[in-house]
Formats: structure tokens, C-alpha cells, sequence
């Protein structure tokens, strides 16, 4: 990959009924990404939902999947928090494409409808670090405190 590579998001639409994935707004930050499916999720329980899109990011950044402040707000969540898919699923080695999924999880009390198209959850795409990992018998202190402890200086 050259340089010329750098601002392109590959996207590859494995329903072309749906939505091709965009920026909501000109400053937004996340591309927002659409329920292939119709489903419900039940209080207290979780299930995968097919996004319908394969996405390449320029090298040396990653997708970070998160969920829309709209449906947090009414009690659905990723079940991991976000989601981190590495540029390299976006394959076909394996026979079948690499569709994105959230494992979307429903804290509320109600059962929530996702109609087939709703958009549900925003891609962002960020920078990948990959420093040289070195096992060390010990690490530096600091005078934090540990787990929590900020809040107590």
C-alpha cells in the first residue's frame, strides 16, 4: 500500500439493498453502519446482528465498532463495550466474507425491535500502534495508588 492509500476506507456491501455506509455529518467521526436483519432482543439477553458490510481501512488503522448514543440510550449496548476488528478481516480465506456483526446486548427491562436498515452502530477509524512487546521481571512504580485510586489525590 502506497501513500496514496492513506484516506481510503474499502467497503463492500454484501446487501445492495441497504444503505451504503456514510459520515452522518461533514465533522462526524464515526460511519454509521445498518441492521441487515429484522430482530428482537429480550430483556437480559444478547444477539448477533449481521451489519451487512466488509471493511478494509487504509493500512495501519483498525475499526473500532461502537454502538449509536441513540439505542445506549434506551438500554442496548455492545456486549463486549466496542468493538475492534483489525484490518485483516476483511478476507475471504475461509470461503465466506468477513461481515461485521454486533453482539448487541438489551439492559432494559422492554424488548427492543431493530427494523432491517435501522442504523445501529458507527465504525471509526483510528491509527494502529504495534510497538515491540519485551517481558520484563518488573514494571516502574508509580505513586497512583492502583485500580481507583486517581480520585483519591
Amino acid at each position: 500500500m502506497g501513500r496514496t492509500d492513506l484516506g481510503i476506507i474499502k467497503i463492500k456491501k454484501l446487501d445492495p439493498h441497504l444503505a451504503t455506509p456514510t459520515y452522518a455529518t461533514p465533522e462526524s467521526s464515526g460511519i454509521d453502519l445498518s441492521s441487515r436483519v429484522e430482530v428482537e432482543i429480550l430483556p437480559g439477553k444478547m444477539v448477533k446482528v449481521p451489519l451487512g458490510v466488509v471493511i478494509q481501512p487504509p493500512a495501519g488503522h483498525f475499526t473500532l465498532l461502537t454502538i449509536r448514543s441513540s439505542l445506549a440510550a434506551k438500554g442496548l449496548m455492545l456486549a463486549n463495550g466496542v468493538g475492534i476488528i483489525d484490518r485483516d478481516y476483511s478476507s475471504t480465506l475461509s470461503g465466506q466474507e468477513d461481515e461485521i456483526c454486533a453482539l448487541l446486548y438489551n439492559a432494559s427491562q422492554t424488548t427492543y425491535r431493530i427494523e432491517r436498515g435501522s442504523r445501529i452502530c458507527q465504525a471509526i477509524i483510528l491509527p494502529t500502534f504495534r510497538g515491540n512487546i519485551v517481558e520484563v521481571k518488573e514494571i516502574s512504580s508509580s505513586p497512583r495508588g492502583g485500580f481507583g485510586s486517581t480520585g483519591d489525590h
